[in-house]
C-alpha cells in the first residue's frame, strides 16, 4: 500500500497533461466553430439585406435557424443537355461534375469580403473533386453518380431544386455537411463546405 502511494504524484501528474490537451482540443473546436458560423452569419446578412442579388437562401432546417446558401453560375457549354427539365426526386440518381472544398485559416485570415470566398479557389482546400485543379474543366464522359438521398443533408437539398446543366456554387453550414466529427478525407469538425457543383444528368426512377 505504501509503495503504491508513491506512485500517486506521477500518476497526477500524467492526468494533468490529459486534460491539457483536451481543454486545447476542445478550445481548437470551439474558435473553428465560432468562425465557420460567423462566416455562414454573414452570408445570412448579405441576402437579408440584399447586397449581392444572385446569392439564394434555402432553409435547411426552420427549428434550428440553418440555411444554405448558392449562387446560380453558367455551365460549361460543353455539358449534355438532355431533356430533362425537372428537379431529380429524393430516390432519384444523378450524375455530377463537381469541386468540393472547405475553409481554412489562410482563406479566413486573407479574405476581405466572406461572402465571396470562392473566387480564392487557390486559397481554399479541395477534398474531392471530379474537376481539374486550376480549372473549371469537368469531364462529362465520366461524371460522379450519387443517389439523391445518399449524400450529405446539404447535397440533398440542393440536389432537389437543380436541372439538367444547372451549376451552382453552395456553401453548406457544418449542420448540413459533416456535423460536429471530423470526416474519414480530413474535413474537421464544424466545417463550412464549398462546392463548384454542375448537375449532368438524371434518372428519375432508377431500378
Amino acid at each position: 500500500m505504501i509503495k503504491n502511494l508513491y506512485l500517486l504524484p506521477v500518476l497526477l501528474f500524467a492526468l494533468s497533461f490529459v486534460a491539457c490537451d483536451e481543454s486545447e482540443e476542445v478550445s481548437k473546436y470551439a474558435n473553428w466553430r465560432e468562425r465557420n458560423e460567423a462566416f455562414i452569419d454573414s452570408l445570412q446578412a448579405v441576402c437579408d439585406l440584399g447586397e449581392d442579388p444572385d446569392l439564394k437562401c434555402v432553409v435547411y432546417d426552420r427549428d434550428k435557424k440553418v440555411n444554405i446558401f448558392y449562387k446560380v453560375l453558367p455551365g460549361s457549354p460543353l455539358s449534355p443537355k438532355p431533356d430533362q427539365t425537372e428537379p431529380p426526386f429524393f430516390t432519384s440518381k444523378v450524375k455530377m461534375v463537381y469541386r468540393g472544398m472547405y475553409i481554412d485559416e489562410t482563406v479566413f485570415a486573407k479574405a476581405t469580403a466572406p461572402y465571396h470566398y470562392t473566387t480564392m479557389y487557390k486559397d481554399l482546400t479541395v477534398f474531392d473533386s471530379n474537376m481539374s485543379e486550376d480549372n473549371y474543366n469537368p469531364d462529362f464522359d465520366s461524371p460522379a453518380e450519387f443517389t439523391v438521398s445518399g449524400v450529405i443533408g446539404g447535397w440533398t437539398q440542393l440536389l432537389q431544386i437543380m436541372k439538367c446543366g444547372d451549376r451552382f456554387e453552395a456553401y453548406i453550414p457544418y449542420q448540413a455537411g459533416y456535423g460536429e466529427s471530423s470526416s474519414s478525407s480530413g474535413i474537421m469538425a464544424y466545417s463550412t463546405l464549398i462546392f463548384d457543383m454542375e448537375m449532368v444528368s438524371i434518372e428519375y426512377y432508377p431500378k
